[in-house]
């Protein structure tokens, strides 16, 4: 990790220990509104660009960092499941990122 993403990471925790749980989590809702709006897949990976700087902002908060990761291990099982045949989803690739 470069030291620039270190200090980001740094700055974002700082401001998600400042937001807080619910205000983390209002943010996360209007990023998500503010995607319907206008849905194109440009906007959705954007979207995604925002989550990630929203759930580094969680890492301030043990619970929200939590479910964070919670989310981010679900996502790598599907997605791995998508690309895979369940043999090699459950026998060759699961765990390995």
């Amino acid at each position: 990790m470069s030291i620039y993403a270190l200090e980001q990471s740094k700055e974002l925790k700082k401001r998600g220990e400042e937001l807080g749980r619910k205000e983390l989590a209002e943010r996360v809702l209007f990023c998500v509104n503010k995607m319907l709006k206008d849905v194109h897949y440009q906007g959705v990976i954007e979207f995604v660009g925002r989550m990630k700087a929203i759930g580094q902002a969680c890492n301030s908060d043990i619970y929200w960092k939590e479910k964070v990761n919670s989310g981010f291990g679900k996502e790598i099982d599907d997605l791995l499941s998508l690309s895979k045949t369940k043999e090699q989803y459950y026998y060759g690739y699961r765990g390995k990122l």
